[in-house]
């Protein structure tokens, strides 16, 4: 339901990365709408739809980078992201 939702809304408005983590090889990013960012909505505890990209482009591993929706709010604490992950499989 969240990919539905964000491939809809994805294409309506522009995206901030607000996270990056570069590993061996692989590197992880969250970006968050525009607006999240303006309106602060993360800063008031609500979850905000997002993408969550996974680069396993290095020449070694040659898999390229995926995109997936993801719910995203920041900890009661202020200090860390966390994200919501939806394992959705369609039969």
């Amino acid at each position: 339901m969240a990919s539905l939702i964000a491939s809809q809304l994805s294409a309506q408005e522009a995206h901030n990365r607000v996270f990056l983590c570069d590993g061996d090889g692989v590197k992880m990013e969250i970006y968050i709408p525009e607006s999240a960012s303006r309106d602060f909505a993360l800063k008031d505890g609500r979850p905000v739809l997002a993408w969550y990209a996974l680069d396993l482009s290095d020449p070694d591993l040659k898999k390229g980078k995926s995109l997936e929706a993801v719910l995203v709010r920041y900890a009661e604490d202020k200090r860390a992201l966390v994200l919501y992950q939806s394992a959705v499989v369609f039969r």
